[in-house]
Order: structure tokens, then sequence, then C-alpha cells
């Protein structure tokens, strides 16, 4: 800890910032940066670091690249270069200073340069700091016990799209009290970049940090990419990647968005990134959870075993990613007979705010694998996990659809798929995946298992068939994006061919290891009473 009364000299001695400087053109262009000063416990929380408030012993901090740490005082010290951004790493004990609308701000954008002009506020040239770099954290009471809202493409494009997010989401985040935080998984924007700072008016009201992903419509398109490519990015939020504690679990937000030669984007992490997890997770002990957060997910990104190879050895390995506009699980190998679980988290705009209206106006966006718009909680125990997908505006516990076929003689485009012989009955499991257990009974008959199956949801063929013969969408719409294809979380089952005339139950229930216990009732007619 630090010696109260020395601490101005050890603010004058040790929190010094160095700058190598070479004269250019009449102007100074920074060549490198080393900066020092105190991570520290801000009691009073006024930011600053006042003669009685001591500094914390083994705190992260990282440039992109290396991570050191803080020492007996607190005090830290790390090399700067250009285009380069310092942030502290979350103690699991502690919380990070945070601005009104909940994004942490214990960071510092070396930009001397500035960045190239772009249709969208980025980076002005940076200054370095003529004062000790300080960071005041406050105790947490965090425990190894907390929830996390993890929230897929809310890709705004325009205000109605804030509008329709603080419609839906933010009420349901607003009154729950049982949230750590929400991580914002990448294409928080969708191209239009004004909208990054738009987001702050939707998370000021979740009372939670909010913790910002890189995705691939949150990018700036202007070229030569090195040093601008996330430029407005980081000027809203700080790092594009970086980690935090809680508990014991490490989360690392990571950006699987690089610039490719052509103009485009490509999916894998940069170098520097993988060199930092590498030295980031020396800090991490083995028994503790790694949730990797990314907008792309990892099993399709070109690197990926670069990355895996980073965990080799560690037993607890998770990943959740956005991107894909699906509910979607893998299962990853690594190691010697290990596996990630890869949970692709689906969109809080399902498909891009698109189709055709529900009874209040907000696109119905049903994304393509039949799946509602919405959002996962994850709960952490410890190095242990469970999940839950929430469907916005739907009750907690609806979490599966049942369809069987029933003849609409005003509805022409709800049809029995390809093969069916009219007994099937289709359970499409929002949450399911290969280790999903989906059981189906007729009648309160005996239970019989399902089978998972590639198929499409018929409701949502349907609708493609609206928008092909030209009925969907109706003026003023945008088409809703859906595609002939299969959904990864669909079972089937079949009731005896051989009931009788009349009305019938059918129940569904789905289990897994990851916290899923669904149940769901329909019914339906077989004849005709009219």
């Amino acid at each position: 800890m630090i010696n109260t009364p020395r601490l101005p000299k050890l603010l004058s001695l040790f929190a010094s910032v160095l700058v190598n400087l070479t004269a250019a053109n009449g102007a100074f262009a920074a060549t490198e940066l080393k900066v020092s000063g105190f991570i520290y416990h801000d009691q009073n929380n006024n930011g600053t670091m006042d003669s009685s408030e001591q500094g914390i012993a083994g705190v992260a901090v990282s440039n992109g690249i290396d991570v050191n740490v803080s020492d007996g005082d607190g005090r830290y010290e790390i090399t700067l270069n250009h285009g380069q951004t310092l942030f502290v790493i979350k103690p699991s004990h502690f919380d990070l200073p945070a601005d009104s609308d909940g994004f942490h701000t214990a960071y510092f954008n070396y930009f001397p340069e500035g960045t190239i002009e772009t249709e969208y506020q980025g980076l002005q040239p940076t200054a370095a700091p003529d004062q000790p770099l300080n960071f005041g954290l406050q105790t947490s009471d965090t425990g190894d016990s907390f929830k996390v809202a993890m929230l897929g493409d809310l890709q705004m494009r325009i205000q109605e799209e804030i509008n329709y997010t603080n419609r839906l989401l933010t009420p349901e985040l607003y009154q729950r009290d049982d949230l750590e935080f929400a991580v914002m998984l990448g294409d928080i924007a969708d191209d239009n970049l004004n909208i990054l700072g738009g987001t702050r008016q939707i998370t000021k009201w979740f009372n939670m940090p909010t913790y910002p992903v890189f995705g691939n419509h949150d990018r700036n398109m202007e070229l030569p990419w090195q040093n601008n490519f996330t430029s407005t990015f980081n000027h809203q939020f700080g790092p594009d990647y970086y980690a935090v504690n809680y508990g014991k679990v490490h989360f690392l937000m990571l950006n699987t968005v690089q610039p490719s030669d052509q103009g485009h984007y490509r999916a894998r992490l940069s170098e520097q990134q993988l060199r930092f997890i590498e030295n980031d997770l020396q800090h991490v002990p083995d028994d503790h959870l790694i949730v990797f957060s990314q907008h792309i997910p990892i099993y399709t990104i070109e690197n990926a075993d670069e990355l895996m190879a980073l965990v080799n050895d560690r037993q607890h390995v998770l990943a959740v990613s956005g991107h894909r506009h699906i509910l979607e699980q893998q299962f990853v190998p690594y190691g010697q007979g290990l596996e990630m679980h890869e949970v692709v988290a689906g969109a809080v705009c399902g498909l891009w705010w698109d189709g055709e209206r529900d009874w209040k106006g907000i696109p119905v966006a049903v994304m393509g694998g039949g799946a509602p718009k919405g959002y996962y909680v994850f709960s952490f125990e410890g190095n242990q996990y469970q999940m839950a997908y929430k469907a916005m505006e739907l009750p907690a516990e609806k979490q599966l659809n049942i369809w069987v076929w029933q003849q609409d003689r005003g509805d022409w485009s709800m049809q029995q798929p390809k093969g069916f012989k009219g007994n099937e009955v289709l359970a499409n499991v929002f949450a399911g995946s290969a280790k999903t257990n989906v059981m189906m009974r007729v009648d309160k008959g005996k239970w019989q298992p399902m089978k998972k199956v590639m198929q499409q949801d018929p409701y949502i063929a349907r609708i493609i068939r609206h928008e092909q013969e030209k009925i969907f969408p109706t003026k003023g719409q945008i088409p809703s994006g859906l595609k002939t294809e299969p959904s990864r979380h669909m079972w089937l089952g079949y009731y005896p061919e051989n009931l009788a005339l009349g009305s019938h139950m059918v129940e569904v229930k789905a289990q897994d290891e990851f916290g899923l216990d669904a149940y769901e009732v329909s019914f339906f007619t077989i004849g005709s009473f009219d």
C-alpha cells in the first residue's frame, strides 16, 4: 500500500510521463510514450487520487499487446505507441469508473497523429498527458454468483430503430435488478456510425455497466484503414478489444473484424490481439472460466486455431457471439478431448428491424430459424454457467413453438412441408442444441423422443411465400430478409395416424445441461365440425 505522507514525492518520482519527440516539418511527432501512474481506491468517487486514498496492487493494465500489473503501491508503467489505447483490466473485487451512460472510462486513446478525416467523428490528435495518468476504482460487492445480459446485434440505422430498441429491450433491462452488466455483441450500428453515440440514449437506462464489442457494421469505411478502421468506435467507447473480471470469470471482449486489402473486412483476430490474449491469460488462474465475447463467431474466423491454442490446457472456455441473426450453438473441439461451447446469441433487431409490423407498429423481424428477436441471460456460479434465451415482450417461459398441420382455408400460404403426411409435429426450441433432449406426448400418453432435424420452420416458409407472391411487403415496409433455409433448432415427432376425430392435445418438453427446462402445450383438431 502507499505510505500516504510520501504521496506527493511518489507522484513526482514515479508517476512520470516520458515522451520521445522528433521534429517533423516544424511539428512534433510522438514516437513512443512511456506512461505511469497509480491504480487506486477512489473511496469518495471524485475521480482524483486524494492523499488519504491508497493504491491497489495486482491490477493489470494493457496497451493492447503488453499486460503489466500494478505493484504493491498501486503504481503501473507501460509504453504506448501511436494507435494504441491504454486500458485497465477490471479486477474482480473492484468496479471501473463509468460515465452516466454505463460505459467504462478507464482508458486513454493515444493517437498523437490523429486519424484521417472520416464521415463520422473519429479520434482527434491526442496530446501526451502532462500529469500522472491515474485510474480510480471503487469496491464491488459482486461475488462469484451473478447474471449477465448478452445482446446480439442491435443494428440500428436510424432514430426510429433506436426508438424500437427503447420500446422493446430497454424496459425489460430497466425493470430487472438481477443483472450485473450487459454486453453488446457488435453491430451496434448499421453503417451509420452516428448511432454509436445514439446508443447512449438506450444504455443510460440499463442501471448497470455496458461493455461494447466491435462489429463489422461499426467500422469506418475510409481508406487507408490502419488506425482508422475503428476510429469512431474508439472515440465513443475506447478500446475495441479488452478484458474484465467478475468473480471467477474472465471476459475477453474481442474484435473478430479486421480490414482486408480489398476494402472489405476479414473474419479474424489481429496478431496484436493474439499477443494481448496470450499475455492477458498469464494473469488469469487456470480454474477460472474464460468467456470470449465477440461479434463474428469464433468457429467461423480464419485463425480460430491460433486462438484456441492459447487456451489449449484450460478446462473452462465459453464463447458468445452475434453476427448471424440466428440462434445457434456449436461445440468446438480443442486441446486434448476438450470442447468450447459457442453460443450465437441471435439479435435484438431480429432480421435488421425488417418485415411487416406488429400491432404496435414495430417490425416483427423474426429471425431466420424461426425464433423471435431477443437476447440471452447467462447465470454464472464460480466457473460454471447456465443460460436462458429471453424473447422480448414474451414471458420468460416461452422457449419453443409447436407446429401441427391444420388446414386454413383463408391462408393458402400455410402449407405442409414437402414430404410430410399430415401427422407430423414440429417443435422449434429457440435455445436448442445438439445436446438438447426434446420429448413429446399426445393426449397425456407416453412421452416419446423427438428427432433433431434440419427443417425450415413452416411459419417462416409462410412469410417467404407471401413475399414471393408480392403480398409482402405491404406499402412502406421493408422485405423481411428471410431465406429458404433450415432452422438449427427444430425437432420432429409424430402423432398416431389412428387418432379419433376431434381435438387433441400435444405437449413438448425440452431440457439440457445449460439450464433449459421448457414446456409448451398446443391443441389441434382432426376433422371438421362446421
